[in-house]
């Protein structure tokens, strides 16, 4: 493992990488902005339908960093810190309330379109 990565940032799956972890953060509507904390559970409408953390990947890196952004933050920021499908072409994601699931293609398709009330596993509408 790298100098300064801590086991538990580093996916199995994904080997040796040059990123400091695996696994993103759901920035900015989970962990709010660099100089803000993370927000609080009794913010979230829905916390067992908001991602908090999961597996990411800087994209065209193979590795992840720390944070994942939402199709819309990542446009508006010009970041490729994305959802990573990297599990038999699908991502293990923990939720605002603390379960995991495992997205298969289909709902890792789901990750990279604009949220809508329905559909926004990113906390959009959520808060």
């Amino acid at each position: 493992i790298e100098q300064n990565v801590y086991p538990f940032q580093k996916c199995p799956a994904v080997g040796k990488s040059r990123w400091a972890g695996d696994y993103g953060a759901n920035y900015p509507h989970v962990f709010g902005n660099f100089s803000d904390s993370a927000r609080r559970l009794v913010n979230f409408r829905r916390p067992s339908g908001v991602i908090m953390v999961g597996d990411a990947t800087v994209e065209g890196a193979g590795g992840g960093d720390w944070v994942m952004f939402c199709p819309v933050e990542a446009g508006r920021f010009g970041s490729k810190d994305i959802p990573a499908a990297r599990h038999q072409g699908g991502g293990n994601f923990c939720f605002v309330d603390g379960h995991v699931e495992y997205f298969d293609r289909t709902r890792m398709q789901q990750l990279k379109a604009e949220p809508t009330v329905t559909e926004d596993y990113w906390g959009h509408f959520s808060l």
